[in-house]
Order: C-alpha cells, then structure tokens, then sequence
C-alpha cells in the first residue's frame, strides 16, 4: 500500500486562511458577479462576447514578451535577500521593462494590424488591440506588488490590493457596458484604466525613479531565457485553440465557447489563489529537499481540484442560466469540459514551479517545446475535425502529456543525463 505523508493540521489551518484572503476579491466579487453577469449578457452582442475573447488570447501572445518571465528572477533567492537587495532588484527589472515595453507595445501593435488584415479578420487591432497591448504593460505594478506581498505573507494588504481592483473593475465595467454602450471596448478599457492607476501607484512607492543595473538585468535575461521561450511555447498550448476557432467564422458558437471559458475562469481562479499560496513554501522546501513537504503541497492542491470541479459540474447549468440571463445556455457544453482542463493546467504549473526552484529551467523549455508541438498538432487535427470540442480534446490531451513529461523530470531529476540542464 502507497503511504502518503501526514498533513500537518497546523500548517494546512495557516495556508487555508492566506489562500482566504489570496482569493477574498474574487469570493467578494462572486455575488456582485451574480447580478452583473445578467447585466452584461443583455448588453453585450455575441461579436462583443467574441471579440473579448479574441483579444485576451492576443494579450497572452504578447505577455511573455512584455514581462520577459522577470517575476521568476524576482522570486529566486527571494528569502536569502536582505531586503536593500529586493529593491535595487525590483527598481532595476521595472525600469528595464518600461523602456523595452515602448518598443514592443509600437511593433505588436503594427504586427497585429497587418496580420488581421493579411487574414481578412472579422476584427480590427484599433482600438482593441491596442488596448489589451497597454493593459499587459499597466499589469507589472500589480503582478510585482502581489509577488511581493504573497512572499512576504502579507495576505491582509493582499487582500486589499485585489479587491480594490477587482471592484473598480466591474464599475467601471458596468458604466461603461450598460450606460455608455461601449460594447467590448468597454469592457477591456476598465482593466487598463485601474492597472495603469495601480502602477503609478507602485512606481512612486518602489520604484521612484527610472534606474537601470545593466550587469542585474543581464543575469535576469540570462536566467529567465529559458523561461521566457517556454513562456512563448506555452502560447500554442494556452490561447491557440481560441486563434483557430476564430477562423470556422462561427460568431454564436464563438461566443459560446469564450463564455464557457469565462465561467471555467473562475474556478481556475479559485484554484490558483491556493496555488499563489503554496508558491512561496514550494521555492523554500526544493530550497530544504524537503519532499515531504512538497508531496503535502500537491496533495492540498489536488484536493481543491477534485473538490472544485465536481461543485462546478452540478451546478454548471442553472447558474449559467441566471448569470447569461438565459441567453447563452449553449455555454454548458463546452463550460463543464473547460473547467476540468483548466484545472489540469493548475497542477501541471505547480510541477513547472518545481522544476523552475530546482533551477531546472533549460529542462522545462525542452519539455516545452515537445508540448508545443503535440499541441499544435492536436489543436488542428481535433478542431478539424470536431471544431469547439476538438479543441477542448485537444487541451485535455495536452495538459495530461505535460503533466506527465514534467513529473518524470522531477522523479529522474539526478540522473545523469539530467545535470547539464540545471542553471548554475
């Protein structure tokens, strides 16, 4: 019989409360959802619904590039630090960003414009383009202020710092969709109004002045490389599907499917709240060789995934019903299969978070690489063949490959052949 390690009741009560407040804006935000999801069912268009979706998955593409996987550098050595260290680190990767983020907001942006035209796209890269290339850089005053306050366990200025967007969000969101009609711009421009408010807000307080270590951020690039070009692999596997899907020309069904990846979102969220939880004790017991610990961690996780996806399974269509007012119920279909593929992806990322802490960067790339492929391959045979399910097959195929490719790494992890991919 398989002896699993106790879980110390102390340390799961502990995490269980920071994972509370990790996830509190989105508990907070979840009855406010309830009676604005019927509000932006009415008054969004199922090309409106269409073009939310399209354009988020095109702000995945450019993520990668826009924060250069610089969060992981960050975290690295995080606890062994002095805190003097933290800053000159954290003022000099921010700086960095700001400046090589004017290149690349420029160039995206006129990438995307060719491209939609070249593909005779049903949508335009002005304004909606834009905005989400402007959002993805307004995010890294809030992604470095979270990373910050997760790692120093303060989950209470955590707590505050999410909901103060998460709220601002959907008000403004509100104001815009419902009163305004701005249609899916207004539904985008809130996220970037609040980010770019957030991020003066960070600069002033850590960053206060452009000032750049070209040596720190040399060693950044050069740890975070890997990363990063797994980062831009990992962009077939994640937001593909929705490049391809844009092509069978099918707005309604398009429709159905990003609504149904809304709702998958939000248990994918509830799931990485407690994943951010662990994060920190991940890079610290890999840091101790601790394997009990981390053996705990996964099985805390895992519990959250079972439990979660089977709540969201039963009660999937009612909730559906109400939230869309019941005029995009053909978002059941494909909702219950997403959630369970999203959730697949959490426990894939938590053995890529170990991979990453045992500095294992070169090896998680080439596995990277490898999924890239199965994924494409998947993705256009599958939605080839059965369109919107294709694609969640395809997903569900791939998030299972990964998960297995990257555990055998960590079992195998000394072995010989394995030691020329760790990072010195």
């Amino acid at each position: 019989m398989l002896l699993l390690p106790d879980i110390e009741i102390g340390y799961l009560l502990r995490r269980a409360k920071d994972s509370l407040l990790y996830f509190g804006a989105a508990m907070i935000a979840l009855p406010i959802s309830f009676i604005t999801s019927p509000l932006f069912a009415k008054n969004l268009s199922a090309y409106d619904f269409s073009a939310i979706g399209y354009f988020s998955a095109i702000m995945s593409f450019f993520l990668p590039i826009i924060n250069l996987s610089f969060y992981n550098y960050y975290m690295l050595d995080y606890f062994k630090r002095e805190e003097v260290d933290r800053k000159k680190i954290l003022q000099s990767l921010v700086s960095f960003l700001l400046i090589f983020n004017v290149f690349v907001v420029s160039s995206g942006f006129l990438i995307l414009h060719y491209y939609l035209k070249i593909m005779n796209s049903q949508f335009n890269a002005y304004p909606l383009g834009l905005i989400v290339l402007l959002t993805g850089v307004a995010t890294l005053g809030r992604s470095f202020w979270l990373l910050r306050l997760r790692f120093e366990r303060k989950s209470i200025k955590y707590f505050v710092l999410s909901v103060i967007f998460t709220l601002s969000n959907v008000g403004l969101a509100i104001l815009f969709v419902v009163y305004y009609r701005m249609g899916a711009a207004g539904k985008l421009i809130p996220a970037l109004l609040i980010d770019f408010t957030i991020f003066l807000v960070f600069f002033i307080r850590f960053i206060k002045k452009i000032s750049i270590d070209m040596k720190l951020v040399k060693k950044a690039i050069i740890f975070s490389l890997p990363i990063i070009l797994t980062a831009l692999l990992n962009l077939p596997v994640l937001t593909l599907d929705r490049i391809i899907l844009e092509r069978v020309n099918n707005i309604r069904e398009f429709a159905y499917y990003n609504i149904a990846f809304s709702f998958a979102g939000y248990v994918y969220t509830f799931i990485i709240a407690i994943s951010m939880t662990l994060e920190p004790d991940v890079y610290k017991f890999v840091g101790e060789k601790n394997k009990k610990k981390l053996v705990q961690i996964f099985l805390i996780l895992l519990a959250a995934v079972v439990v979660t996806n089977i709540t969201f399974i039963l009660f999937s269509e009612p909730v559906i019903d109400f939230l869309t007012a019941g005029r995009y119920m053909g978002a059941v279909k494909y909702a219950n299969l997403l959630v369970v593929s999203q959730s697949c992806l959490a426990l894939v990322y938590f053995m890529g978070s170990v991979l990453t802490a045992l500095k294992m960067t070169r090896l998680e790339f080439i596995v990277m690489a490898v999924i890239a492929i199965i994924s494409i391959s998947a993705l256009t045979t599958l939605i080839s063949l059965f369109e919107y399910f294709g694609a969640i097959y395809a997903k569900l195929l791939t998030y299972l490959i990964w998960f297995c490719l990257l555990a055998l790494a960590i079992l195998f992890r000394n072995h010989k052949y394995l030691k020329p991919f760790y990072v010195r």
